[in-house]
């Protein structure tokens, strides 16, 4: 054995004993000794992707397979490093080649299913799930990867299935727990989802993705008092836009602030900015003088929401603060539940020269004017279910006294023959506002507008996909969130027929 080699042993018996520092040394003994050492080139890898250097490990474990491409293991481990920083393509490729290198390997093959789901390529998908499974019936983790390929594919009840047959094997893999939580929720049985998010915290209790799901399930039932203390463990996902989110300043815990300085700053989209919004005026009255970090698209709305003093947007350096919070933690931090719900007040309102300027866009011409949303952001995770075709509103548009006005944007030209398309003229959310204040109902999927009617006082039907979002909670037509709100729900997942019938009916009755 020659010296390069035997510092690579060296470091591998380093790296099992988890000393990062003293194997990368070793490794680098071997490579001055032999540069194109190639085992010393992938445990080098190995070293840098344990201590959280993925692109070094890249860099490490490219220069090994460039040295000897017969390297399966090193050539999966590639794969693996390169999902991970979302380079799916790269990845997918380095997966086959480990697989021609070793085409029996079952891990390779699952991890190649992982990448294939994420980019929801979902044959090829279940294809390398079901190869990993042949060469290894007992492969958990292919096992699970086959549940999250059918749930995707909508096939919740043979989802769960496949994630019981991980935990027939396995009852402490906490995964499953959580996706069998999600499959059964799909399938409407959501105690049962709630009770397997349960069991997955009772497998790993500090898992924050464990808490995260479980607090989902509790508030969608109602139960806010746990659920809000669930739902923040959101802010230890690495996965989470939260998770950067630290702050020498201490977190807000509702006391009283005597003039002090609470920055808040949203998370996630202008919906949930909408909906959370209100809660300032009751930081405000515990003395807070309130920063709020919230899109610039909706500045002009958020000016003048009470108890807000200062606004920034997403990027700009907050003035000094003395205590912190995510509006989406307000409920927790303020011990809001359904039944304490402070009494609703409309808490947008629309700029007047606005609103003067959109009446002779939407004039009163004894038609009742309803503005209507069928589609969302098509980037958010769950769009595929809670936006529709344009054209399952053509019966509404034949609804004698009623005129439909399109109020959706970033669908050029989807708007039905007959429907007064207004988007050219929603430059921005003011003017969205402004529009509803000349509106006598708007119909909408779940999305912003949804929110921003409903903040606003304004009549609004919701059509709510199954699951619902956490926060429509379950079996009601009404909400908390927004009194002048009423809920369309589907039945089961994909069942627009029925909420779309329902709704043509209210709008009979309406008119």
């Amino acid at each position: 054995m020659d010296l390069a080699d035997a510092q690579v042993d060296i470091a591998v018996s380093l790296l099992r004993a988890g000393r990062l520092n003293d194997a990368a040394q070793a490794c680098q003994a071997a490579l001055r000794a032999s540069p194109d050492h190639a085992r010393a080139w992938a445990v080098l890898g190995e070293i840098f992707r344990q201590g959280g250097q993925p692109g070094d490990a890249v860099q490490a474990y490219r220069k090994a397979v460039a040295l000897y491409p017969g390297q399966g293991e090193t050539l999966n481990a590639l794969g693996v490093v390169l999902t991970n920083l979302g380079r799916l393509d790269e990845a997918i490729e380095s997966y086959r080649a480990a697989i021609a290198v070793r085409p029996n390997d079952a891990g390779a093959h699952n991890n190649l299913g992982v990448a294939l789901l994420t980019l929801e390529r979902l044959d090829e998908a279940e294809d390398a799930a079901r190869r990993a499974l042949a060469l290894d019936a007992r492969h958990l983790s292919a096992q699970n990867t086959l549940g999250n390929i059918l749930l995707q594919r909508g096939q919740a009840g043979a989802a769960a299935e496949a994630y019981r047959a991980v935990l027939d094997i396995e009852p402490r893999y906490v995964q499953a727990h959580m996706n069998l939580g999600r499959a059964l929720a799909e399938l409407g049985r959501f105690e049962d989802a709630r009770d397997s998010a349960e069991r997955a915290v009772a497998v790993q209790p500090d898992l924050p993705e464990a808490r995260f799901n479980l607090g989902i399930q509790q508030l969608r039932l109602g139960d806010f008092a746990n659920g809000w203390a669930n739902y923040a463990w959101r802010r230890r996902m690495a996965a989470h836009p939260l998770f950067d989110r630290s702050y020498d300043e201490p977190s807000w815990d509702g006391a009283e602030l005597g003039g002090r300085t609470l920055f808040l700053y949203n998370e996630q989209g202008a919906g949930d900015a909408i909906q959370f919004v209100r809660f300032a005026a009751l930081a405000a009255r515990r003395g807070a003088r309130v920063v709020l970090e919230a899109p610039k698209a909706l500045h002009a709305l958020f000016c003048g929401v009470e108890g807000v003093d200062a606004l920034i947007a997403p990027g700009d350096a907050p003035p000094p603060f003395d205590v912190h919070a995510a509006l989406l933690d307000l409920p927790m931090i303020l011990g809001i539940s359904p039944e304490t719900f402070p009494p609703f007040e409309a808490y947008l309102h629309a700029d007047p020269a606005r609103v003067e300027a959109w009446a002779a866009r939407i004039p009163d011409d004894g038609a009742r004017r309803v503005g209507v949303v069928w589609a969302g952001n098509p980037d958010h995770r769950n769009d595929h279910n809670r936006s529709i075709a344009v054209e399952r509103l053509l019966p509404l548009s034949k609804r004698d006294g009623v005129r439909l006005y399109s109020l959706q944007v970033g669908r050029d030209g989807e708007a039905l023959e007959g429907m007064m398309d207004l988007a050219p003229l929603l430059t921005g959310y003011g003017e969205t506002a402004a529009a509803l204040m000349h509106l006598d109902l708007v119909i909408t999927v779940d999305t912003s507008v949804a929110h921003l009617a409903g903040a606003m006082g304004r009549d609004a039907w919701t059509l709510i996909a199954s699951p619902p979002d956490w926060r429509w909670m379950l079996g009601r037509d009404d909400t908390p969130w927004y009194p002048t709100m009423r809920l369309f729900r589907q039945t089961d997942p994909g069942g627009w027929d029925g909420v779309l019938a329902r709704v043509a009916d209210a709008l009979t009755g309406w008119t």
